[in-house]
């Protein structure tokens, strides 16, 4: 659960930081880990304090996964995105 939820977290953090996703720069990336990571780190140990919930270095070790895995898969597909569409762009003919 918490590698799917945090993998949209990071994924609608890099929305928030770009205009348009195809304008997507590694400093988005950047800032989107970092600020994933911490959330998830903040969110643990504010758990450790409250009685009915626990701290668990399983669950920031899961939430980190699903925080790359989805930063790795958006830029994946990024790139493929903008590789097809500048060879559409480099192959239209010309009226």
């Amino acid at each position: 659960m918490h590698f799917v939820v945090y993998g949209i977290h990071t994924f609608l953090c890099l929305a928030a930081l770009s205009d348009k996703i195809l304008l997507l720069k590694l400093f988005h990336y950047f800032l989107a880990l970092i600020f994933s990571v911490s959330y998830g780190i903040f969110n643990e140990i504010y758990q450790y304090f409250i009685p009915e919930r626990e701290f668990s270095l399983g669950d920031i070790l899961a939430n980190g996964l699903g925080i790359i895995t989805f930063l790795i898969l958006v830029y994946i597909f990024q790139n493929k995105k903008r590789k097809k569409v500048t060879f559409c762009v480099r192959h239209k003919s010309l009226p």
